[in-house]
């Protein structure tokens, strides 16, 4: 998140769909603790799930693994995000944050496929 949410990368996108500017990021920047924390439990738990997709599918390349992490992406993030997109009224966030997601759960699926 830390590389995808970066200006020089979707950063300002992200922050022109949300409505907010460079200034209103700083401000937030001293409250942001709770929600690094919430993402990195977030982000265990994900893996922890993904894991155990990985072990069922008898994934043991970099390959299996970031197919696993794919058809997860897929079924489970891609129609939540749709759905938040349609109903949430920000749908140019739709493919920053699940593109965020799929490369995040690939990424990770192929570490587990080899490291599991």
């Amino acid at each position: 998140g830390m590389i995808w949410y970066n200006p020089a990368v979707f950063g300002k996108q992200w922050m022109k769909a949300m409505g907010k500017t460079e200034k209103d990021m700083e401000k937030e920047k001293q409250n942001m603790g709770k929600g690094y924390l919430v993402a990195f439990i977030a982000t265990l738990l994900g893996s922890f799930v993904l894991a155990q997709f990985v072990g069922l599918l008898s994934a043991t390349t970099i390959v299996d693994g970031a197919i696993a992490g794919l058809w997860v992406w897929l079924g489970f993030l891609l129609p939540i995000a749709a759905v938040q997109a349609t109903f949430g009224g920000k749908k140019e966030l739709f493919w920053i944050d699940a593109g965020h997601h799929l490369v995040l759960f690939a990424i990770t699926g192929a570490i587990l496929a080899v490291w599991v």
